[in-house]
């Protein structure tokens, strides 16, 4: 806000995340567009804060990375927040039901855009390129978890799938990818009969991610809140893997458009294991269309495609 203010005639368009330009332009002197953006909005994570303390009260895990991103739960200034987005000449979201609270909830207007997430087209080609054949990763069930293991990202709820997936799929392999915290800390979780199906990787080079990727079969993603849809959803749609995910809005016509059932009700480990054993199950036709499907969906969240929609919301704002 300082840096705003102590500059209001040097820019056309103000684009601020929410909570860091909490006041209205006039008070701030400027004739710049504001933009209030959100990358995960501050009221759904305060709530998830919420919702993990009363369900899992003694568990406090993750890497430190992980719990900043809990930030709007955690430390931000939630009337700041509020403040910013009331007073912006537009609200930037990432998904539809951020949208729907903001003018719901913050602003009666319509001044308020979702912008998804995306891959930049040279990702896609590399994770679609690396990927196995469909009929051999179907042979060896491989379950992949992308993201850092903490609370949010449904590490409570882990230990549960991977006892009732194993009990469907003995032979069942998951391998998590960027922890961000060590392979021990990771398998403590789980009891001595599960441990040597698991691999982790606390960290990887994102150039490496297409090699990780290329032998999965499916997807897990238990997470109960994320800043639309992952970048870990769309990376491994775009590999070809069917996602298993919790249902939430960020993913509302993403991973349900690849299959409808590969989304389950929020908060339910059992039925999440259920999803993962039955998509691991498919037939080799089934699965090749599930594969084709997803890298179609993928497809449609390309980061040039959101760039142009952002400079065109923009110049909309500056000539409207």
């Amino acid at each position: 806000m300082a840096f705003a203010a102590s500059r209001p005639r040097a820019y056309d368009v103000i684009d601020a995340f929410q909570g860091d330009l909490p006041q209205s332009k006039d008070l701030l002197g400027t004739r710049a567009v504001t933009i209030a953006r959100s990358h995960g909005l501050y009221a759904f994570y305060r709530e998830f804060a919420e919702f993990a303390h009363r369900r899992w009260p003694d568990l406090r895990l993750g890497t430190p990375i992980g719990r900043l991103l809990t930030w709007p739960a955690q430390r931000a200034d939630a009337r700041a927040c509020r403040r910013s987005m009331e007073s912006a000449d537009h609200v930037v979201v990432v998904h539809e039901g951020e949208q729907r609270f903001v003018t719901t909830h913050l602003r009666s207007d319509n001044r308020c855009t979702a912008i998804p997430n995306g891959l930049w087209e040279e990702q896609a080609r590399a994770l679609s390129a690396a990927a196995l054949p469909s009929e051999i990763r179907r042979e060896c069930p491989h379950v992949v978890a992308v993201g850092a293991w903490s609370v949010r990202k449904g590490a409570g709820d882990w230990p549960k799938i991977l006892a009732r997936l194993s009990e469907r799929i003995p032979h069942v392999r998951v391998t998590f990818l960027g922890t961000g915290i060590a392979a021990d800390d990771v398998l403590r979780f789980f009891n001595a009969a599960l441990r040597e199906r698991i691999a982790v990787v606390a960290h990887y080079d994102p150039d490496e991610l297409p090699s990780l990727l290329r032998a999965a079969t499916v997807g897990a993603f238990p997470s109960y809140v994320e800043a639309g849809c992952s970048l870990a959803v769309l990376e491994q749609l775009a590999a070809g893997v069917p996602v298993v995910s919790y249902a939430y809005p960020g993913h509302d016509g993403v991973i349900d458009a690849v299959d409808p059932r590969l989304v389950v009700p929020l908060g339910d480990p059992d039925a999440f294991a259920l999803r993962i054993a039955e998509f691991l199950k498919i037939g080799r036709a089934r699965y090749e269309q599930l594969a084709t499907r997803a890298r179609a969906v993928a497809g449609s969240y390309r980061l040039d495609d959101m760039a142009a929609r952002t400079i065109e919301l923009y110049e909309r704002c500056l000539h409207g």
